[in-house]
């Protein structure tokens, strides 16, 4: 509860900081302005990019829950369950939340753990694997744009990228080398009760032995269904290109062209897809300040006649702020029951573990 009360004072904070700005810095008469002369259809284009980022971030869940359980196992729901994954990834460190809120959903809705797991850890390695691929490959073909206009950019670029690798291999580690992510469960449990946070370490490896070898069984499962992986693949490179696409509608929106005299659709692609691989690095609720200073750098100059806060404002409304009201909404509407097991759950827990 303490965690939660401090990460609302943050985010309530960084939201009260940057209107502030905006007012001080901007004016009202020039957001004012900016307002009149905003065509609203391609706001709610901007908005619908956000939109399709949640259904093809569903897709992606979709792909993978099917692919480890069966289409006639699968109970559906994907949509809430990335919602309320974004939501609590929204309100905490490093999105932190997010996957043990996918987990407990899928739980809720008769998936194991150790499935639920696997399904979930796998969603997140397709993200930041697809993110790192985009990211890479956008700064080989635009990389003299941005250095020539970002100041400091291989710096930035470099330590976000290598960040992200580490966190990729972290990730890797876990899943092809299961035996060792035993092993370094075990070992963080006997920390955590050395330091007296966890209570008999062997009760709760014992409780985690039968979720990890489901685990174990889901990714095998799923290797053997290629079209599966391709499809998972697929929808996530969707469900981040629709990101990314958020600022060229905005700048449609507001400046009333897809180009300005700093760049077109995809130099402002490039810099959206930097932002938020770098941005991911800040430790703050929703990356709450490093995302508002990184905006401000690579996609307020792209709207070159516009009060550049308030661009940032808008930017973070509609890919932040909105995760929290849309996202809330579905945690408000889930209804409470107690947790089952499911027969995809008992068919996967029958797959013998080596």
């Amino acid at each position: 509860m303490k965690k939660i009360v401090l990460n609302s004072i943050i985010i309530i904070t960084t939201s009260v900081a940057l209107m502030i700005l905006v007012f001080f810095t901007d004016g009202a008469q020039n957001m004012i302005s900016m307002i009149v002369r905003t065509e609203h259809k391609w706001m709610v284009a901007a908005f619908s990019c956000t939109f399709l980022y949640w259904v093809f971030g569903s897709f992606t869940v979709g792909m993978l829950k099917r692919g480890i359980i069966g289409k006639k196992n699968d109970p559906g729901q994907n949509f809430k369950t990335v919602m309320v994954g974004i939501f609590f990834s929204s309100v905490t460190p490093f999105a932190t939340g997010g996957q043990p809120a996918q987990i407990y959903m899928l739980k809720r809705m008769g998936v194991d753990s150790g499935t639920g797991t696997s399904i979930i850890v796998l969603k997140s390695v397709f993200y930041q694997f697809v993110m790192m691929l985009i990211c890479l490959g956008v700064y080989i073909a635009n990389r003299q744009f941005l250095i020539m206009n970002i100041p400091q950019f291989n710096i930035l670029f470099a330590i976000g990228y290598v960040a992200n690798a580490l966190l990729l291999s972290l990730y890797a580690f876990f899943l092809f080398n299961p035996k060792a992510a035993e092993k370094a469960v075990w070992y963080f449990l006997k920390v955590m009760h050395f330091f007296k946070v966890v209570k008999n370490p062997e009760e709760k490896m014992e409780a985690m032995h039968g979720s990890l070898g489901r685990f174990k069984s889901g990714i095998r499962i799923l290797n053997k269904k290629k079209l599966y992986i391709a499809g998972a693949f697929l929808m996530q490179v969707l469900q981040l290109v629709f990101l990314f696409c958020v600022p060229v509608f905005m700048m449609k929106a507001i400046e009333g062209s897809f180009t300005s005299v700093f760049g077109g659709v995809f130099d402002i692609i490039t810099c959206t897809a930097m932002v938020t691989m770098i941005a991911s690095l800040v430790p703050t609720p929703g990356t709450s300040g490093g995302a508002e200073g990184l905006s401000l750098l690579f996609i307020a100059p792209f709207f070159y006649n516009s009060p550049k806060m308030s661009i940032v404002l808008v930017w973070r409304l509609l890919t932040y702020y909105s995760n929290i009201v849309v996202g809330g909404i579905f945690c408000l509407l889930i209804k409470e029951k107690p947790l089952e097991s499911s027969e995809a759950g008992e068919n996967l827990g029958d797959v013998k573990i080596n």
